[in-house]
Parts: structure tokens; sequence; C-alpha cells
């Protein structure tokens, strides 16, 4: 699991906190399922952008946010913030390697099919820490992590 926090200004600093869990058996499979749904969505937007460049277009972050937004909730079973930052990475990706192609190197926009991504979850949204415990939500309606 993967915490963010920072701001997205030109000079972005992020702070990363990778916390090692114990999970119990039932927390574990829902964990598991969701970074699989994590990986969908991402799979999903990838395919999106991919579509928007054919018809001559360049989607931005917000674009393929609302793009995931859009989609019905039980295509995205996560929380909101979660999909958000996937939309986020996706264009960070797409931005770096575009950056990489102007420099000379030879690297390619995403185009791989994912089966799994971690669940990031940003700072004050989507996880709590209540009686020494870290809950991770997968948002409203939705059984939580822990």
């Amino acid at each position: 699991m993967v915490a963010k926090s920072g701001s997205d200004s030109e000079n972005t600093r992020y702070r990363t906190a990778i916390i090692p869990v114990t999970l119990s058996g039932a927390n574990y499979r829902l964990a598991h399922n969701s970074c699989h749904s994590a990986a969908l969505l991402w799979n999903q937007a990838v395919d999106f952008v991919h579509a928007q460049w054919k018809a001559e277009r360049s989607p931005g972050k917000y674009d393929i946010q609302s793009f995931l937004n859009s989609l019905p909730l039980q295509d995205r079973p996560l929380h909101a913030h979660t999909t958000e930052i996937i939309a986020h990475d996706l264009h960070e990706v797409i931005t770096t390697s575009r950056t990489n192609n102007k420099n000379g190197m030879k690297v390619r926009s995403p185009w791989r099919k994912k089966n799994y991504r971690p669940l990031s979850f940003s700072k004050g949204y989507g996880w709590r820490i209540s009686d020494n415990q870290l809950h991770l939500s997968l948002g409203r309606g939705r059984p939580r992590i822990g």
C-alpha cells in the first residue's frame, strides 16, 4: 500500500510511506482483489488515451480522470481518490515518456495490460487510523480493509 502527499506544482515533492501490514484472510483477499480492480481501471484508462490519440486528441490528466469517474460504480470499486491517483499517474507516465523521447531515449508510452497495480491513497483521503489500527477505504458503501 502506498500513501502519497504533496502538491502538483512543477517542483513536486512526494513523501511516500510504504507500511508493512498483517492482514486477516478476508482482508487480504479484499486488498488483493482491489489491486486487480486498480489494474483494470489502469487498462481502461490506457485504452481511452489510445482512442483519443487515434482521434488526434491529446487528453490531459483531468480528461482521463473524468473518463474514469464516468464509469459505472461497479466498474470502479475503489475510493474516488484512488481512482484519481490512477488517472494522474497515467498522465505523469505519458509526460515522462514524451520528455524522454525528446531527449533521445527510446521509450514507449504505456501500452501493456496490467494484471495487478498496488493501491495508492492520498494524504487524508481513503485511510484513517483509529484505535491504533489502519483502515483503508474502498469508497462509500463498500467494506474497508483493516
